[in-house]
């Protein structure tokens, strides 16, 4: 009888346990980054007035590639999360370190700054990857695009 009353709390257990810890050192998918940048220029052009939308698709495209080029600078970029539930920005072309922190609530990745302008990023951990988007303030319109954007990390290998 305790092996079967072991085995059942086991199972009841399992799922908590074996839940994925984002514990490590990541970086930015480039795919992602580029799908990233070309989410946020089509809602960009969206906004525009019907007007002013092909002068505006035509500097966008003019920008674009400098945008990505600027943007794949982040690649090079680390997010490393610690197991005391510290994130760690790194920017090797900076000695600048934004940090932070990092909880599982659930399956749901919670990362939050010291910064009250800056929404939280939240997400699922998977072992390969780690989606992150932006929580952000439905009344607030300044955050409206950020709402649209995922971010994708992979492990550093």
């Amino acid at each position: 009888m305790p092996a079967l009353v072991f085995a059942f709390v086991m199972l009841l257990a399992w799922p908590i346990a074996s839940a994925t810890s984002p514990v490590g050192v990541w970086h930015l998918e480039q795919a992602s980054l580029e799908r990233t940048l070309d989410q946020l220029l089509e809602a960009l052009l969206a906004q525009a007035p019907e007007g002013q939308k092909a002068d505006m698709r035509a500097m966008l495209d003019d920008q674009r590639e400098d945008l990505k080029a600027e943007m794949s600078r982040s690649i090079a970029a680390t997010v490393e999360f610690g197991a005391d539930g510290t994130v760690v920005f790194n920017e090797p072309d900076s000695a600048d370190q934004h940090r932070g922190e990092w909880r599982l609530e659930g399956e749901r990745l919670v990362v939050t700054d010291d910064d009250p302008e800056s929404p939280d990023l939240l997400g699922k951990v998977q072992p390969d990857r780690i989606e992150l988007t932006f929580g952000i303030d439905e009344t607030n319109p300044d955050q409206g695009l950020l709402g649209e954007l995922v971010w994708v990390l992979v492990p550093v290998r």
